[in-house]
């Protein structure tokens, strides 16, 4: 069994300072395979130029590999973790850990969905989520014990809440909050972005800037962090909910956003080698449950491309010359 530490955090890295909480966090989801390009380069900037990173990273990494994990030593871990040790364990579909926090506060159950694999989750009052690739969810062990349920989505998910009007569920994300009484809806906030999909009751946002918004059934918010406002249409349910049955529908869509579902869905590296073919727009439909080859021949039916598995596996696109 896999085992490690980390801290359960709920604010986004300050810049100003370093912060070891965050960095922890940041490290975990490195492991879990679930980091984006940006925190990757984040952790790896931060490595070379901080000396309290680089020793957090030889902790962590030394704690992950020991089978036989009990207890930290306490005189080379810092005092924030002593105070509230996490456990990790890997269990095929992704990773659980329990986090509890020192003052005797309620305990923060995670689950960490790695790529290529979903997920489903039952909470204790009845909620029920589905949770995509690359996706990780903290939510309170105890909702009995508090007035209101609260989790912590980063990735996508499907809800279907318990209605229970003394207690609202309020979904935490990166750049807004949804708050629900009982309500079916899909959240999204992967690549910097936030996109929450009603499909039956009512929610309300509420971003980070103070703007708020109530959506009705068959409608989505979208808000991007270089657009600070949020964007309310209609939406087609197969482009949106296609997921939970592992298809996947694109229209005029970017190559390098097919690359990065694709990325999550097989768990694999895909690298496109220019940036005029990055940007080429693809039409179709990706069945994640079939090879990875076949979503390549779909491809190809409307963009000339090559491609090939490099030494370390990562897979690479290119654009097929004149015949």
């Amino acid at each position: 069994m896999k085992t490690t530490i980390m801290m359960s955090r709920n604010a986004p890295i300050n810049p100003g300072r370093f912060d070891h909480e965050a960095f922890v966090h940041l490290l975990i989801r490195q492991q879990a395979g679930i980091t984006s390009r940006k925190e990757n380069a984040f952790i790896k900037r931060t490595l070379q130029e901080n000396a309290e990173a680089r020793e957090l990273f030889a902790e962590v990494n030394e704690t992950s590999l020991n089978e036989n994990w009990e207890k930290p030593r306490r005189k080379r871990f810092p005092l924030y973790i002593a105070a509230g040790v996490t456990l990790l364990l890997a269990t095929g579909a992704g990773y659980f850990y329990l986090h509890r926090p020192a003052h005797g506060n309620i305990p923060l159950k995670t689950l960490v969905v790695e790529r290529g694999a979903t997920n489903t989750l039952k909470l204790d009052d009845g909620t029920e989520v589905k949770l995509n690739a690359a996706t990780t969810i903290r939510y309170s062990a105890d909702f009995n014990n508090s007035n209101i349920r609260e989790v912590y989505v980063e990735g996508e998910a499907f809800f279907t809440v318990s209605p229970d009007p003394k207690k609202p569920f309020i979904v935490h994300c990166s750049l807004a909050n949804i708050e629900v009484l009982g309500t079916s809806f899909n959240i999204r906030t992967y690549d910097s972005s936030f996109r929450a999909a009603l499909v039956s009751g009512a929610v309300a946002i509420t971003t980070h800037e103070g703007e708020k918004v109530k959506l009705s059934p068959g409608y989505t918010a979208t808000l991007e962090t270089h657009i600070p406002q949020l964007l309310v249409t209609a939406y087609k349910p197969d482009t949106v909910l296609g997921w939970l049955s592992g298809i996947y529908r694109f229209e005029n869509t970017p190559l390098k956003e097919v690359c990065h579902m694709a990325e999550r869905a097989y768990n694999m590296r895909i690298c496109i080698d220019s940036k005029e073919l990055a940007n080429v727009c693809y039409s179709g439909i990706i069945n994640a449950k079939k090879p990875v080859e076949l979503l390549l021949e779909d491809i190809g039916y409307t963009t000339a491309i090559n491609y090939y598995l490099d030494k370390t596996g990562q897979l690479h696109l290119t654009a097929a010359g004149p015949k």
